[in-house]
């Protein structure tokens, strides 16, 4: 609309993911606790990741225990830290800090979630889709749900604390469901691997 440009074209090429070097990194040996619901979530602790929605939802999970690791560095720490603590869930929540390879602590969690406010195409859903974990992600302008199809390879919900506590409570019951979302994860990632993307590319300038 603004360069009045023909949407002919136009085409659109996602951000590509390396799904051989994740599922590698993934391998390094982790061992969670099995008795919890093990949740991570990654990103810069800034108010576009929606880190206080999230933590706010977690206060109010019923029906199973669960730890939130969270990995990435940011300017809210000592805020999400305090708000953790007057929640009463501070010993749940590990934050972990920028984590070298993350790929390993996705890939022996039960659910990755992705509470932001907005975004551009988030890489991290991709990456954990391949390090096969199961997704849950808000529908924030953009990408979240180019990239998810609800109910066959992830879960979308709004950018609310109720509503990311229902999606969790959900999934955090069900092993099933969780398994269904990361073979539909698998399947999807393939459309994001980087030869596919690279072969998008030669199409596209040929």
């Amino acid at each position: 609309n603004r360069y009045n440009m023909s949407a002919e074209k136009i085409m659109v090429i996602h951000n590509p993911v390396n799904i051989n070097d994740i599922k590698k990194a993934a391998t390094e040996p982790i061992v969670f606790p099995k008795k919890d619901i093990h949740l991570v979530a990654i990103g810069r602790l800034k108010y576009q990741k929606g880190f206080d929605l999230l933590l706010e939802a977690l206060a109010g999970i019923k029906g199973f225990a669960w730890t939130l690791r969270i990995l990435g560095n940011g300017p809210l720490e000592a805020e999400l830290r305090q708000q953790a603590a007057s929640l009463g869930i501070g010993g749940q929540v590990d934050f972990m800090g920028f984590q070298q390879n993350p790929y390993a602590i996705m890939r022996s969690s039960d659910l990755f979630v992705l509470s932001s406010r907005w975004e551009g195409l988030p890489n991290v859903v991709l990456e954990a889709m391949a390090t096969g974990v199961a997704v849950l992600a808000t529908r924030c302008p953009t990408g979240p749900e180019e990239i998810i199809t609800p109910g066959v390879n992830g879960e979308l919900c709004e950018i609310t604390a109720d509503s990311l506590r229902s999606e969790i409570e959900k999934l955090g019951a069900s092993r099933p469901l969780r398994d269904a979302l990361v073979e539909g994860g698998y399947q999807r990632i393939v459309d994001f691997d980087l030869p596919h993307i690279i072969d998008r590319y030669e199409q596209f300038f040929l």
